[in-house]
């Protein structure tokens, strides 16, 4: 009688489960989808805030769900619980923010920004719980989707063909590649991210049709002409070349990096912004060569030294920039005036946490991507040879995860739900993946 009661409550806590499981794809796939892609043409912020406030909708539809479950289908939390590896990055990133919020040399502007990590957190949760043994393919695509949707807007705009958007004539081209993502950089960046899961599969599968979605992001990637996102991309599929066995990868990845290098050597906006940084390395011209930021860096730098441990809060760059610029230029005279904006990023995440979170957040940071790209070593071999996603896990995790950190040196891709988006959906499914792996 105690063993048939028993039974009932773990068959009625796995299609609670199994419900919740059914919901939260529908919405991480949803959104997944959505968020690269929503705009507001009538707003001041047309592309950046729109999609944070998206993402922040999302983290609020997954926890509604999960407590709806656990209260009203009674649904148990640990059975939702991530696995040791999974548990500990999400761990050490949450006690580092909160750490630095709560010694934040401005708290209100810190707590404002410690959502939107909460946002992260939920979001990279509900995915780890909706990924479980769904088809490989399905979640590339999935994931990718609005990558390659804003690909052929990139290129279409770099050609000229055609934009949603009406620019004035004098606008240089390089600020009118847009997509439906942001700036050129925003842009690279977020295709750089949908691009390495899809080159994965494009080797795994060896079908037409996903070599050419990744030859359109791979191009969405060189017309938004982001010379950061552009190395990240080679480095990633460098390393996919090496995990690749010479059979399945070579040719494929041969294919992609001529496509690559051709669109380089023909392509005048990349030739010339490459000579023009050679110019600027041969004449030490260090604020032409950091495309002007190099006072923001030092601004950074500054900070982190003033608050080496927790940092001065997350969120606060933008509100310390001025003074600390100040002292950057009374420092470094050959400076003074070179950058007049008051800019609201460092344009150089692994800066920012620096300066934000000091080093407790720079560890989480390195934590997190040492985490993800050892996914790989996580997959016992004979797993990796029978199971494909545990193939897909062992495949994508170093690639992904150093082009995100290329991606972070001179850009801030965890400030833009834009690529945080898709960078969430794929290190999730893959930290899910490397678990299921090895104990299916």
């Amino acid at each position: 009688m105690f063993s048939a009661a028993m039974m009932r409550h773990t068959q009625e806590e796995t299609g609670a489960s199994s419900v919740l499981h059914r919901v939260l794809w529908i919405t991480v796939a949803g959104f997944a989808i959505a968020i690269p892609l929503y705009i507001s043409p009538h707003a001041e912020d047309t592309f950046r805030l729109p999609k944070e406030l998206l993402l922040r909708a999302e983290a609020v539809a997954v926890a509604s769900s999960i407590v709806i479950a656990a209260i009203w289908q009674k649904l148990k939390l640990r059975s939702l619980f991530f696995d040791r590896v999974t548990g500990m990055v999400l761990a050490v990133c949450a006690v580092a923010a909160a750490s630095s919020t709560a010694l934040s040399a401005n708290r209100a502007i810190s707590v404002r920004s410690m959502i939107y990590v909460a946002a992260c957190i939920l979001t990279f949760w509900a995915v780890y719980i909706a990924a479980y043994r769904k088809n490989l393919d399905k979640v590339v695509l999935i994931g990718a989707a609005a990558g390659m949707l804003n690909a052929p807007l990139a290129i279409a705009q770099r050609l000229e063909w055609f934009s949603p958007f009406q620019f004035e004539g004098s606008l240089p081209l390089q600020m009118r590649i847009t997509a439906l993502v942001g700036n050129s950089n925003d842009v690279g960046a977020s295709l750089a991210v949908c691009l390495i899961p899809v080159a994965v599969l494009a080797v795994m599968r060896r079908r037409l049709l996903v070599i050419v979605a990744a030859s359109l992001l791979l191009g969405g990637v060189i017309a938004a002409n982001a010379l950061t996102a552009i190395l990240a991309v080679a480095v990633g599929l460098a390393f996919l070349v090496l995990l690749a066995s010479r059979r399945i990868g070579w040719r494929i990845l041969t294919a992609l990096i001529v496509v690559g290098l051709a669109t380089v050597i023909i392509s005048p906006p990349l030739r010339d912004r490459l000579h023009a940084m050679a110019t600027a390395a041969r004449a030490r011209d260090y604020d032409a060569l950091t495309s002007h930021r190099i006072v923001p860096f030092l601004a950074a730098i500054e900070i982190f030294r003033d608050h080496p441990l927790v940092g001065a809060g997350p969120g606060t760059f933008k509100w310390l920039y001025l003074p600390y610029r100040l002292r950057v230029e009374a420092a470094h005279p050959s400076l003074y005036l070179k950058t007049i904006e008051n800019v609201g990023e460092v344009h150089s995440d692994q800066l920012q946490v620096l300066a934000e979170e000091g080093l407790m957040g720079y560890a989480a940071f390195l934590v997190a991507m040492i985490a993800l790209g050892s996914r790989t070593l996580a997959i016992k071999k004979e797993n990796g040879e029978q199971n494909e996603r545990a193939q897909f896990v062992r495949l994508a995790s170093p690639p992904l995860a150093v082009c995100f950190f290329l991606l972070a040196a001179t850009g801030f891709p965890l400030e833009l739900s834009a690529v945080m988006m898709p960078f969430l959906f794929f290190a999730a499914t893959l930290f899910r993946w490397s678990a299921d792996a090895n104990v299916s």
